[in-house]
Formats: structure tokens, C-alpha cells, sequence
């Protein structure tokens, strides 16, 4: 089990602008509410614990749409920095090429689009970003 799963907290929020960790016992996160994403529990599909993961709807690198006939889920994790990819992922994309930026697609519980992004060439402080496969 994770840290968290050893406790009594069943929400947290991180706000990176503040540099702020919230922990709660009480759950901080309205379904309603625009920018909610579902999770998704990977432990059926081999992962060890639950990952604070969700379905990705289109996976953009570099400016240009990745096609796969796979599902792609995002597992966010505050403690890694750019991303970690599959081996898979990594080899059929232009990851292996290098990458500068990439950009996530979801639809939020309400049904609107959301996207999740990262570019050094919008980056202004503190700028690395590296995609490792795992």
C-alpha cells in the first residue's frame, strides 16, 4: 500500500501556482464541477496500487496527434518530472526523436474537453522535461 492508503485521507489537492499540498479526510472534489477527471483503477491491468490515473482521449507530441489502437491512460504523479511512458509508447512515437512538448486530451465529468499540457517552448522557470520508458 501507498503512504496515503495507510492513512485516513481520502482526498488532497496540490496547487503548483502556491506551492501548496492539501490533505483531507472529508473527499475536496465535486464531480460537478468543470476539470474533474474520472480515475481509473490499473490494478486489474498489472499495476501494484491505485494510480491517480485517467483515460487520455487523443495524445498530442510535438504538435502532432499520437494514433494508437490502444487505450492510453495518464497516471499523474507529483514527484516525476516530464513523463514516463511505456517502452511501446516510446519506440512507435516520436518521443524516441526527442520531445519538446506534449499535450493530453480527456473529457471531464462533465462532459467538457480538458486538456493537460507541458512545452519548454512555453516554459519560463525552471524548465526541464524529459520522457523516460519504463
Amino acid at each position: 500500500p501507498t503512504f496515503l492508503e495507510q492513512t485516513d485521507v481520502v482526498s488532497f489537492e496540490l496547487d503548483f501556482v502556491k506551492e501548496c499540498l492539501t490533505l483531507s479526510r472529508a473527499a475536496m472534489i465535486d464531480e460537478r464541477q468543470r476539470g474533474t477527471l474520472r480515475m481509473v483503477d490499473l490494478r486489474p491491468y498489472g499495476a501494484p496500487v491505485f494510480h491517480y490515473a485517467a483515460l487520455c482521449d487523443s495524445l498530442w507530441i510535438n504538435g502532432e496527434p499520437y494514433a494508437s489502437s490502444k487505450p492510453i491512460y495518464c497516471v499523474f504523479d507529483s514527484g516525476t518530472t516530464g513523463m514516463l511512458v511505456s517502452r511501446q509508447l516510446f519506440d512507435d512515437s516520436d518521443f524516441n526523436l526527442g520531445a519538446f512538448e506534449t499535450h493530453m486530451w480527456f473529457t471531464d465529468t462533465t462532459g467538457e474537453d480538458l486538456v493537460v499540457g507541458s512545452s519548454l517552448r512555453a516554459c519560463r522557470k525552471s524548465c526541464l522535461f524529459i520522457v523516460t520508458p519504463i
